[in-house]
């Protein structure tokens, strides 16, 4: 860990426990969807869930999007990000999880492309094309602390049902490591920048209500349009 982050200033660390609580206080971040996955969702409502969220993109293809947009202060910070996504396969272990599901329970899904496309916009070139790299640190850390929390419930709620361990290695990978990866994003991401241009904390802000909008707006309309009939 870096000097800074052991000796941090007090404005610098007031800023990022901000940005900390409104993540964590969201209604994205406390959804009752992924409550419901915990504690009763049956399997196959839960295959068809991750079968949506498979729609997003790969986060090293996410990562990379912003590699040459991001000033020299994180640059290395983002490429050890990308190297580890891709050395421990995180792409490999999700689809073998997904692949493992849909051979048990073999679940109706039927996306709808639109409402994935205002979800996923945060992982496009668009918003690459769109947004300077503080939205792009905003979207980071709000997708990190989510991330740790959800992999948890889903986590749970699938061995609840007695899935077998040994085909959750990514939910276990994540419910534990992007514990971490928040406190790396805050330190080696959001600090840097912020230490850099202080101003950037607005569009860090509006990276982080976006990710956190975009986020809760779809979670709204799967609970509905989705779930409604067994929730």
């Amino acid at each position: 860990m870096s000097t800074a982050a052991n000796n941090p200033d007090p404005e610098l660390k007031r800023m990022i426990d901000q940005l900390d609580r409104q993540v964590r206080e969201s209604d994205a971040n406390n959804s009752s969807v992924y409550a419901f996955l915990e504690k009763r969702a049956d399997l196959e409502t839960l295959a068809i869930f991750m079968n949506w969220d498979g729609e997003q993109p790969a986060f090293n293809v996410y990562l990379k999007r912003w590699l040459d947009k991001v000033p020299s202060c994180v640059k290395a910070a983002l490429a050890d990000h990308i190297r580890e996504e891709e050395e421990e396969e995180h792409a490999r272990l999700f689809c073998q999880m997904l692949d493992h599901l849909n051979e048990t329970v073999e679940p109706h899904v039927q996306l709808d492309q639109r409402v994935l496309r205002e979800l996923n916009y945060t992982f496009s070139k668009r918003c690459a094309d769109e947004h300077d790299a503080a939205f792009f640190a905003g979207g980071f850390l709000a997708t990190e602390i989510m991330s740790a929390k959800r992999c948890a419930q889903v986590l749970a709620g699938l061995r609840r049902l007695g899935v077998d361990s040994s085909e959750l290695r990514y939910l276990h990978l994540h419910s534990e490591g992007d514990i971490r990866h928040v406190e790396e994003v805050k330190d080696r991401f959001v600090r840097p920048m912020l230490e850099n241009d202080p101003q950037s904390i607005h569009s860090i802000r509006r990276g982080v209500q976006d990710r956190l909008d975009r986020s809760n707006a779809y979670l709204s309309w799967y609970e509905r349009h989705v779930l409604g009939h067994v929730s």
